[in-house]
């Protein structure tokens, strides 16, 4: 399959294979990335965290509604716990937005962490950039988590938003410690349920005391109730608000590079490692360091130690050459 022009050609099916390539860590996928990147920089990217239970999959059906009832392209991605059978995602999220499947101008995908801690997979920044070159205009993302496991998204996405809901307790310290710095809007869902308005209030509060000293940093807090389709017509708004006010930002040049920096150390450490360990793996300094080891000649730490060492100064043999 030619990915590239299928890709380009808005294929949903060619779509889905490439990031199924991407989340194996398949080499046959850069191929099509290096061609795909200078496509993107169309999407706006919105990343969205929040525990479980706040209905973040709701909220985004929702969004899905009201970004395509504006004409625009929107594309879905779901990180899930991974499988502990497949390895793959479990699909739950993906249902509750499935009325969306039949539409063309909507691509959703569930993918799995694959262990990973910051709530979305290295596979993220891949498949972003393969639904940046479809010319989505909104890509979507919910991560698998809150707090400092939901942190990667702001690494991603150009807009955070963190979803509470009434009777939170102990969540509303999940969020007091780890996303203070990083929502750039809050959204109180299930604001139908008694404590909505006191959960804006402490959000408030606590975004007072935080922020006291970056007075062009005030996240706006809006109230929705997804399952009653109530607020999510202001939530959109606020969403399209914000797009154009940070349009010229120095803020958003800084933040982009952040991500640029980010990626490209990831892609680096990555690509080193393979590199190192396939020299590591097929060296003599390894059998040996192997043979020491199990005989107890040495320890696991020094041996290790030792092979860096040495691979640093180029002094590994393969003993095959």
């Amino acid at each position: 399959m030619n990915f590239y022009q299928d890709i380009l050609d808005g294929s949903h099916l060619a779509a889905g294979r490439l990031i199924k390539l991407i989340e194996d860590g398949d080499p046959n996928s850069y191929g099509a990335l290096k061609k795909l990147y200078p496509h993107g920089g169309n999407a706006f990217i919105i990343g969205i965290t929040g525990p479980p239970g706040a209905g973040k999959s709701t909220l985004f059906d929702r969004l899905i509604a009201e970004f395509r009832a504006d004409g625009k392209k929107v594309a879905v991605l779901v990180f899930d716990p991974t499988s502990p059978l497949t390895g793959g995602a479990i699909l739950g999220d993906r249902i509750r937005m499935n009325r969306h499947s039949s539409d063309s101008g909507v691509f959703i995908r569930s993918l799995a962490t694959r262990g990973a801690l910051g709530g979305i997979s290295r596979a993220a920044k891949g498949a972003t950039i393969v639904l940046d070159a479809m010319k989505h205009d909104v890509i979507l993302i919910e991560t698998a988590g809150l707090g400092q496991i939901g942190a990667d998204i702001s690494l991603l996405a150009h807009m955070t938003m963190v979803v509470c809901i009434p009777g939170m307790g102990d969540g509303m310290q999940a969020i007091k410690a780890g996303t203070l710095e990083l929502a750039d809007l809050y959204v109180v869902n299930k604001a139908d349920l008694p404590g909505a308005e006191d959960v804006k209030h402490d959000l408030e509060s606590m975004l007072k005391f935080k922020l006291a000293s970056d007075t062009t940093r005030q996240p706006e807090i809006v109230l929705t109730s997804a399952t009653q389709n109530r607020g999510v017509d202001d939530l959109r708004c606020a969403i399209v608000s914000f797009q154009q006010r940070i349009k010229g930002d120095p803020r958003l040049s800084e933040r982009t590079r952040h991500q640029t920096t980010r990626y490209l150390e990831q892609l680096i450490k990555e690509l080193a490692a393979d590199c190192f360990w396939c020299n590591i793996r097929s060296s003599q300094a390894f059998l040996n360091a192997l043979t020491a080891v199990e005989t107890l000649q040495t320890d696991p730490y020094s041996a290790a130690r030792d092979i860096v060492s040495r691979l640093l100064e180029g002094g590994l043999k393969n003993p095959d050459r």
